[in-house]
């Protein structure tokens, strides 16, 4: 799996020693895309999942995400799983 980042912006000195802006687009990543933990290498990446959890009450206090599609929930962990993601 490859991935990109949809756009970089860097500041350099250009001829005349001015500072411009420059803007690459659809560059790919240089992070590797796993570390090693111990004796495992495990994915850099990550998916975050508090709002597939949905709606959950501490007494009165609201603390959930609100309703939650179980069926979109699922394809999401599908599509991430399906990418590389863990």
């Amino acid at each position: 799996m490859q991935l990109y980042h949809s756009r970089i912006r860097t500041v350099q000195r250009c001829k005349a020693g001015r500072l411009q802006m420059i803007e690459r687009k659809n560059t790919l990543m240089s992070t590797p895309l796993t570390r090693r933990l111990g004796a495992q290498e495990i994915p850099a990446i990550g998916m975050g999942c508090w709002a597939i959890g949905g709606p959950f009450w501490f007494g009165s206090q609201p603390l959930g995400w609100g309703e939650v599609d179980d069926k979109e929930s699922v394809a999401a962990i599908h599509k991430a799983l399906d990418h590389g993601i863990k």
